[in-house]
């Protein structure tokens, strides 16, 4: 039996991430979502840019995960004022969201 779970494990693993993908979601697309989680602040903001580009692509959650992400990377930058602008847009696509409003707690705690 555990034989069979672990051959199954990493065929049940790719079909989670493929489940995850948006629709239709292009090569390029999956790069932005890459680059979009990388921790590398440059990187990590052209990312999620091209991501919040997208638009109607995403989803508003998907949105929300990108405006908090670049938010992030912004703050590390030292960039409070795009943090905020990206968390304030973040709860505004989702408000259920709380990374985003622990993003804009830091800001306010930086200002």
């Amino acid at each position: 039996m555990r034989k069979l779970a672990a051959s199954l494990a990493p065929a049940v693993v790719a079909g989670l991430f493929l489940a995850i993908l948006p629709e239709g979601a292009s090569a390029r697309q999956s790069r932005d979502w890459q680059d979009c989680a990388r921790n590398e602040p440059d990187v990590s903001i052209a990312g999620c840019t091209r991501v919040i580009e997208h638009g109607g692509r995403e989803t508003a959650r998907n949105r929300a995960i990108a405006h908090t992400n670049r938010g992030n990377d912004y703050i590390n930058k030292g960039d409070v004022d795009r943090a905020l602008a990206d968390y304030e847009a973040a709860i505004r696509y989702d408000a259920t969201f709380p990374n985003a409003f622990n993003g804009r707690g830091r800001v306010y705690l930086l200002r």
